[in-house]
């Protein structure tokens, strides 16, 4: 996916002498569908660090708040395919002061965010803005943190009691204090701090499970060069535990050319459907006609309720490795047009490289797997909503292991 910056907001330009200077958290909101984006940024001639809004026009979820889809589909290769350019940041808000020019990981709680600010001041803050119009964002309070430096990222959700309970990350992201407040914008009160072993995240988001209320926390940062999230349980008794629950490796490169990197931007989505996504950007503004390349991620196991009953939202992906691992492609019938199917070397590189799949297809959708380019070749075909963990394994496609190079409805 892609964006062009604008409205005031500062180019980006990450060097060996302004290591921060880079894009460093982003927010999908709840407003006209989940079109918009909020992205922060360290300012790099050190003035005031801030946020841009950004709107998608483009997009069409297929549901209210679903995937936004890739905007880079085209006659081009992926990697060189540029946005649309009515895909733009169009607004911004900044902390207004230089010593406070690194705005961090960032998290939306309905219509609100609330956005770190960071920098030589002696005293770091947390501002909440309501941006239910986010081309003209407005601040609602602001939590001062009084002698602590060091405001690098936040989570924050409402607990089962209705109090809102915000995480706010130190120096890499250590330590964690947690503050509550009766209201979402405030005021918020210091209920206890955590000093236990935690990676340098770049974003630290909290996530609500639905139906038990239990709390985790998601963390995005490069472990070892590998884009990676990291989910904790996080448990209020009347202090927080903090216990890890498991990791993931993801990808973000096409091609050897990266579309996103988790030590820039990155945060995650809950959208009405209770899906939970996840979006990354690259750390400047360098992807085709200087666009701005950022990823979205989503749950592996997407909710069918729409593509199984409508043709237009219908939709395949097809997986590197076996078990759903490794990079995948998701063909959308509504999109599948806007690119050269017929080749896949063309698509991502991904020619004969698929090991898995799942799909979502309505009862008279057929589609059709090639051996070959254009078409070619033996073909098998898949119907209805099912996934398969191996090609090799599944009864009329076994054996299909690495061997599709082209598919259509």
């Amino acid at each position: 996916m892609g964006l062009y910056l604008g409205g005031g907001m500062p180019d980006p330009e990450q060097s060996d002498t302004h290591r921060n200077d880079h894009l460093q958290g982003v927010q999908r909101l709840p407003v006209d569908g989940g079109r918009w984006l909020a992205i922060s940024y360290d300012d790099t001639d050190d003035g005031p660090g801030g946020v841009g809004f950004a709107h998608l026009p483009s997009r069409s979820p297929t549901e209210n708040g679903g995937r936004l889809r890739s905007n880079r589909l085209g006659s081009a290769d992926s990697v060189d395919q540029s946005p649309p350019t009515t895909d733009s940041v169009v607004s911004k808000i900044d902390s207004g002061r230089g010593d406070l020019d690194h705005a961090g990981g960032m998290q939306a709680l309905g219509s609100y965010l609330a956005v770190p600010y960071e920098g030589d001041a002696a005293s770091s803050e947390v501002r909440i803005y309501d941006v239910s119009d986010p081309s003209a964002p407005t601040l609602k309070s602001t939590l001062v943190r009084t002698g602590l430096k060091n405001s690098g990222n936040v989570g924050w959700t409402r607990l089962a009691d209705g109090r809102y309970l915000l995480m706010v990350g130190g120096y890499d992201s250590t330590p964690l204090d947690f503050y509550t407040s009766d209201e979402v914008t405030g005021p918020y009160s210091h209920l206890s701090t955590w000093k236990g072993n935690f990676a340098a995240y770049q974003s630290t988001n909290i996530v609500t499970e639905c139906g038990t209320g239990s709390l985790f926390i998601v963390g995005s940062y490069k472990n070892g060069g590998e884009d990676t999230l990291d989910v904790y349980s996080l448990a209020l008794s009347p202090h927080p535990e903090i216990a890890p629950v498991g990791s993931r490796h993801m990808y973000c490169a096409i091609d050897g050319v990266r579309q996103c990197d988790f030590s820039a931007a990155g945060g995650v989505y809950a959208s009405p459907a209770h899906e939970l996504y996840f979006y990354a950007t690259e750390h400047e503004n360098d992807g085709p006609d200087d666009s701005v390349k950022f990823s979205e991620f989503r749950t592996v196991d997407p909710n069918p309720s729409s593509c199984a009953t409508d043709p237009a939202n219908a939709w395949v992906e097809l997986y590197e490795h076996a078990d759903y691992g490794g990079r995948s492609i998701i063909i959308d019938h509504q999109d599948h047009e806007l690119e050269n199917y017929a080749d896949y070397k063309t698509v991502e590189d991904f020619g004969d490289k698929a090991s898995s799949a799942r799909w979502c297809l309505t009862a008279d959708q057929t589609y059709q797997l090639h051996e070959n380019s254009d078409f070619g070749g033996s073909a098998k075909w898949l119907t209805g909503v099912g996934e398969d963990a191996d090609l090799d394994e599944l009864p009329g496609i076994a054996g299909w292991t690495d061997r599709i190079s082209s598919s259509h409805f």
